[in-house]
């Protein structure tokens, strides 16, 4: 695949001699998983690349970086308090069809206990959380089963308190290693009954860094008649790499080799949004599955992000719009007494990446309300990312992808 200029790829500077296999890590659960966990994560990933896709047509965002396991696991949370058609839809969306909530609920704690264990030297954190109106009654069962499988903080709170939305943002900050520092605005509203939310925090170092005197500034092309200056890493090392005539990849480990960014350059001449309208899980394992060692020369540009969005369209389109519904969303496994739906699903990220590797962060905040009514030539490939790009940070034993991002135009301020 040759190409005006190359391929996109995160990998550290250093000298081809110092690349290595990355090892695995002596702490990770390497229990094989089971077909129903297999299916859960093969799920979750779909909805991921749904939820990418229609996020992109509902963006004029130039980049967009979301955590598709943070929202699947703050709506994983909801869906314990849903019923009816809501709960239905719901999971329909999650792409948990045809398994009972006691499957969904131990996959999911399956799925925290193996991330959070897979590898000591990446400092991978989840936390959830509920945080309910002081005096408003809540089914135990509720409380529970959120409590057995996802962890979650249980906290009465007085909505009413002026400092109220700062106290859960402080859970946050402290939950995102002060990389998101809000999600809840104040004042809250005063039909607002209860907010479900998840915070994750990622923070692995290339298991191959970037020599950080390599890096230099060169152009980035935007789009054929525009183009900015970007901090160009590069290093010429083996990695796990891949291309057809439609886009070159390439998966950079983290660590011990768990965690790893897959970067996914389309070629010049395909659109990037039409390119991502095609990814699917079949997409993604035909990547994977494609992957081969490969001596490679990788050029990748630093870049900060910090996004946010407020997923209710989103959502919707992909088939929950129910639960939106003030009238007809069924929430009666949280209170069977008060009409609740959810107000507001909001969505924040940030991304760090640098020479030494990556920094990460992503909250889902669930807002329940109650209503009223009750290669260029070269001998070895090259890969140049200096035109938009895609990346996704994904584990390697549970398949699960963590964040999902298109960059359109990296910049990284200091």
């Amino acid at each position: 695949m040759r190409r005006m200029t190359v391929i996109f790829l995160i990998l550290f500077q250093t000298s081809f001699q110092n690349c290595g296999n990355p090892g695995t890590s002596p702490s990770g659960d390497n229990r094989i998983l089971t077909e129903i966990e297999k299916e859960i994560t093969a799920n979750s990933n779909s909805f991921g690349f749904e939820l990418f896709r229609e996020s992109l047509e509902n963006s004029a965002e130039i980049n967009v970086v979301l955590s598709p396991f943070s929202v699947s696991m703050a709506l994983g949370i909801t869906l314990n308090g849903a019923s009816g058609k809501t709960f239905d839809d719901m999971k329909t969306t999650l792409g948990f069809t045809n398994l009972t909530s006691d499957e969904i609920n131990q996959s999911y704690r399956s799925l925290i206990d193996r991330l959070r264990m897979i590898d000591n030297s990446v400092d991978f954190r989840i936390a959830n959380s509920i945080w309910c109106r002081e005096g408003f009654p809540v089914l135990d069962t509720f409380i529970t089963t959120n409590t057995n499988y996802f962890d979650a903080l249980i906290q009465s709170l007085d909505f009413s308190r002026s400092d109220a939305a700062d106290i859960i943002n402080a859970w946050v900050n402290e939950n995102t290693n002060e990389k998101i520092p809000q999600i809840v605005e104040p004042p809250i509203d005063a039909t607002t009954i209860m907010f479900l939310i998840n915070a994750i925090y990622f923070n692995g170092s290339w298991t191959y860094e970037f020599n950080p005197d390599l890096t230099m500034t060169a152009p980035f092309y935007i789009s054929s008649s525009e183009q900015i200056d970007c901090q160009l890493m590069n290093y010429k090392c083996e990695h796990l790499y891949y291309e057809d005539n439609t886009c070159q990849v390439v998966d950079l480990p983290y660590g011990a080799g768990n965690y790893r960014m897959l970067v996914i350059l389309p070629e010049w001449n395909i659109d990037i949004d039409s390119f991502i309208s095609e990814i699917d899980q079949t997409v993604w394992n035909t990547w994977l599955d494609d992957l081969q060692k490969t001596e490679m020369n990788l050029y990748l540009p630093k870049f900060k992000v910090e996004y946010k969005k407020k997923l209710n369209d989103v959502l919707s389109q992909l088939g929950m719009s129910v639960a939106f519904n003030p009238v007809q969303a069924d929430f009666s496994r949280i209170n069977p007494d008060v009409r609740l739906y959810i107000s507001k699903v909001m969505h924040k990220t940030f991304i760090d990446v640098s020479e030494e590797g990556t920094e990460a962060a992503a909250v889902t905040s669930v807002e329940i309300c109650f209503t009223s009514t009750g290669g260029g030539g070269e001998s070895i490939p090259t890969m140049r990312v200096d035109h938009p790009f895609i990346f996704a940070i994904h584990e390697i034993d549970t398949g699960a992808i963590l964040f999902l991002g298109k960059i359109s135009k990296p910049e990284y301020p200091e």
